[in-house]
């Protein structure tokens, strides 16, 4: 019995080919004059649709204007949008129209490499539209759900704890404690972990927001009760329960929205190994056991090149057609691993089974159901050859023409200075607040105009006030949320920030300065610079491309169906 741990996130999809990446991006984004989009014809017009230009043979209609401006409006802001000449995008779906002509003219569409991996696109567009018509959960939470899972795991605890390097000090030191010694005393002179400075006192939290290792001792004991020893971060900690508290429903508004996102996708999971299931029924998948065996003799090489050498040999099969190799099982495990999961080989093993289970099962139930043909994966189908034709034809005709020199280089870097930059640094006094009530009570006596600091002595559990002077006061924002980071970078001198809730309590920052960050040097931003000159010939070299095509093409524009489109009747 294998641990199935699913998600549908299809990544590859297998029908007698292998199991792989699909065609990667090779050529930057086009400039925004130059840009094109990757949009092909509707070769099945509605008959409310009309032509807006025709270039050469191809014909663009308003539909597909309409999924041009869908996707820019996707991935540009507001203010962007507001500014936006909406005329430029008809100008990019026709230098779309062209270059993808041009390729087809060079015959790139028939590059066998180029039509397996489109095939194979095809194959997993066939597959996710397979699941979306088919797969359905009922992914409602109620109320009463999300007040049973907070009244259950938003209980607060607070610990101590002391680290030691080896268990039987960690056993005298329990001993003493227990005959009158003060365990804060002792874990200040002591203790190996970062909670030493502070007696080993941990904040209060919800239990859910502890460390596993912690909570689980934790929520064995009764308040003033010791933990034994245990395996603690490659040393052996021990711990008191200083407090458990029941959880505070006046709190439950803050994390439901949390919750429901967690109680979803637990009932997602369980929904989609359900839905598995019910499928293997009708396509059941068999798995080489010899093969598998080899696999699992081979773990300790699963770092090395060695480990993804194996044999074409099915070792899940669901028929003939629809398979996963030894070979291609073993390039998805160790990407798997290569992808940093800190699990066992054992978890790795069976989470890479169950995903190929449900690739198999799901390309054989696809097929069944033709869905390679549907229209929705036709459509698909052809705007990603379309754009793979794009990618092949500026890869081959358009980046070979660009070179650069070190003068270019060390001309821009000069030029440019404020570009290559650090981040903004800032000075930030920090106050941390134990519980919500005093939060919210700081919160809104600031707002009342009382000062920080004189709150900070009232209501803190710490106070951190900071020099100009020093050096190391200084810092960016990186560690921050972008939430939080967007509130300080815009507060003026002076201006406070917060409450936040962190793994030490409630935080508030106040601005003390800020500064501009220190100039990198020119090796450090050498590539930022290659991008920037490359983006520059680049689009040279496109203007000039598309000023020749469009000399020898024909392109006829329905101006008073543009017009109607962009609103002048």
């Amino acid at each position: 019995m294998y641990l199935r741990n699913r998600w549908h996130g299809i990544s590859a999809v297998k029908k007698l080919t292998p199991i792989g990446v699909l065609i990667a991006a090779l050529i930057p984004i086009f400039a925004a004059a130059q840009e094109t989009l990757t949009m092909r014809p509707s070769h099945k017009v509605e008959t409310n649709q009309e032509a807006l230009v025709i270039v050469n043979a191809d014909t663009i209609y308003t539909s597909d204007l309409d999924s041009a401006l869908i996707k820019f409006h996707a991935n540009i802001d507001e203010k962007k949008r507001e500014q936006f000449d909406y005329h430029k995008l008809l100008n990019k779906l026709v230098n779309d129209r062209l270059l993808i002509q041009e390729a087809r003219n060079l015959g790139m569409d028939k590059e066998d490499w180029l039509v397996e991996e489109i095939g194979k696109i095809r194959r997993n567009s066939a597959i996710r539209q397979y699941v979306a018509d088919n797969y359905k959960p009922n992914l409602d939470i109620s109320d009463s759900a999300v007040r049973a899972f907070f009244l259950a795991n938003y209980d607060k605890i607070q610990i101590r704890t002391i680290s030691t390097a080896i268990t039987e000090e960690a056993q005298n030191l329990i001993a003493a404690i227990r005959k009158g010694a003060s365990m804060d005393s002792v874990a200040n002179a002591i203790s190996l972990d970062t909670y030493r400075f502070k007696g080993g006192l941990h904040p209060i939290m919800p239990q859910i927001n502890v460390e596993p290792v912690l909570r689980e001792q934790a929520l064995k004991l009764k308040p003033g009760q010791l933990s034994p020893p245990f395996p603690y971060k490659k040393v052996f900690a021990f711990l008191r329960l200083e407090k458990h508290e029941p959880a505070d429903t006046a709190e439950l508004p803050l994390f439901s929205n949390v919750i429901k996102g967690l109680l979803k996708e637990k009932k997602n999971q369980t929904s989609w190994v359900d839905f598995i299931k019910n499928l293997e029924k009708n396509y059941p998948v068999r798995i080489d056991s010899s093969l598998l065996a080899g696999i699992i003799g081979d773990s300790s090489h699963l770092f090395t090149q060695d480990f993804t050498k194996g044999s074409d040999a099915a070792l899940l099969k669901v028929d003939e057609t629809h398979q996963v190799t030894d070979k291609e099982f073993r390039t998805m495990l160790s990407k798997t691993a290569m992808a940093g999961y800190n699990l066992p080989f054992d978890s790795m093993l069976n989470n890479t089974i169950a995903r190929a289970q449900d690739q198999v099962v799901l390309a054989a139930a696809a097929d069944r159901n033709d869905y390679e043909n549907k229209p929705e994966v036709v459509s698909a189908y052809d705007k990603s050859l379309d754009s793979a034709l794009l990618e092949v034809y500026l890869k081959e005709t358009i980046v070979p023409r660009i070179k650069f020199t070190r003068e270019e280089f060390e001309s821009y870097y000069k030029q440019n200075p404020d570009s290559f930059r650090e981040p903004e640094q800032f000075l930030l006094d920090r106050i941390m607040i134990d519980d919500s009530a005093k939060a919210q009570e700081m919160k809104q006596r600031l707002a009342g105009g009382a000062d920080f600091e004189y709150l900070g002595k009232q209501l803190g559990a710490e106070v951190k006030l900071v020099r100009a002077d020093e050096s190391n006061e200084w810092a960016g924002l990186e560690q921050f949320p972008l939430s939080v980071k967007a509130d300080i970078a815009g507060l003026k001198s002076g201006g406070v920030a917060g409450p936040y809730l962190t793994s030490e309590g409630w935080a508030f920052f106040r601005l003390r300065g800020r500064r501009p960050g220190k100039l990198k040097p020119m090796e450090a931003v050498e590539n930022d610079i290659r991008s920037v000159i490359f983006q520059r010939q680049f689009n040279a070299a496109m203007d000039k491309t598309l000023a020749s095509l469009k000399a020898n093409a024909s392109i006829k524009y329905n101006n008073e169906a543009i017009e109607k489109y962009f609103g002048k009747d």
